[in-house]
């Protein structure tokens, strides 16, 4: 019965020894690199980030290439958190999304830097979506009620985000 009590003891420490960390939901913590805060799936690498504009003309090269991209927050979903918009160097912005729908960005951080991990896709959104992304931007009824029409853009899929503190 000591023998027994004593292997535990040393699978359980041996089980301890190593590097993960698990957050409370049992999924895997990933640390970030002084002055960030990481949110989402997977490490996001600072060296070779690329702007929003550079990343897009890659992509539209090369479509479903992962890249590392940089750039200021300009809005963020308010009902969740689900997505928020990069500015881009034309005075446009991209709407970035994520993986699984399984992380959420904080609502209060228009104006900071990101640098997120994940591709760029090119999609058609319905009507009906478009209508629901102007009510989670808390646009007024007659702006609703006037999208009409589907919309072809590119969006970027993160699956890794890094917040600048």
């Amino acid at each position: 019965m000591r023998q027994l009590l004593i292997l535990g003891l040393m699978l359980g420490l041996a089980a301890c020894s190593g590097s993960t960390i698990q957050n409370a939901d049992g999924t895997k913590k990933i640390t970030a690199p002084s002055g960030y805060e990481h949110i989402g799936l997977a490490p996001v690498k600072l060296r070779g980030a690329i702007t929003v504009a550079q990343g897009l003309a890659d992509a539209q090269a090369k479509p479903g290439k992962s890249v590392v991209v940089k750039g200021e927050v300009e809005k963020v979903c308010q009902a969740k958190g689900c997505w928020m918009t990069l500015k881009r160097a034309d005075g446009e912005s991209i709407r970035v999304t994520f993986k699984d729908y399984a992380f959420f960005m904080p609502k209060d951080i228009a104006g900071r830097q990101i640098v997120a991990s994940g591709v760029f896709e090119k999609k058609e959104e319905s009507v009906e979506h478009l209508r629901h992304l102007a009510e989670d931007e808390g646009k007024p009824q007659s702006e609703i009620d006037a999208i009409t029409q589907p919309k072809t853009s590119w969006g970027f899929l993160a699956d890794g985000v890094l917040l600048k503190k």
